[in-house]
């Protein structure tokens, strides 16, 4: 099912439980599998594991506040726990998509251009930064600042579907 050996080489090591945690959130939101408790328990197990061996790891918290978002609709759960991720390590830039991702959806949409900017920053290799970025610049209404957000995506990322479906919609 999923690659444990880390798990089993070193029990105390805190990361591969976050990332699996990480993992199967993905899967059951891919899958639309919100009705299986025994997945969500296991997702929440494991990342609450993560953070009991290393209370320091931000991306524990990052994946209890995906699942408390996308999962169990507990949207202020999920903030506490995007907002304690990025204390915790405020360069890593996926947890910052993953935080500015929640916030596009719920509309703090000068928040999540600025985490947009800070990760396009910290990490110009990973597209989800311009995504967010012409997203928020979308729902502003700065048509210009999202084409351009657009077009530089499309011209780093060619053939990424995400940039294909962004349409300036004025």
């Amino acid at each position: 099912e999923y690659n444990l050996a880390s798990i089993k080489t070193d029990s105390l090591f805190a990361p591969p439980y976050a990332y699996i945690a990480l993992s199967k959130i993905w899967i059951i939101n891919r899958d639309h599998a919100y009705a299986d408790l025994n997945a969500i328990r296991e997702a929440k197990e494991f990342a609450n594991k993560s953070i009991r061996l290393d209370p320091s790891l931000a991306e524990g918290y990052s994946a209890l506040g995906l699942l408390a978002w996308s999962i169990e609709l507990d949207f202020g759960e999920a903030k506490l726990n995007f907002e304690k991720s990025i204390q915790l390590n405020p360069s890593a830039s996926l947890i910052k998509n993953r935080y500015a991702y929640f916030l596009l959806w719920m509309g703090d949409f000068d928040k999540a251009e600025a985490l947009g900017l800070d990760a396009i920053s910290s990490d110009p290799a990973d597209y989800n930064g311009y995504v967010i970025l012409s997203n928020a610049y979308m729902y502003k209404k700065k048509f210009g600042e999202a084409e351009k957000s657009i077009m530089e995506g499309r011209k780093l990322f060619p053939g990424n579907a995400d940039f294909e479906s962004l349409d300036i919609g004025q």
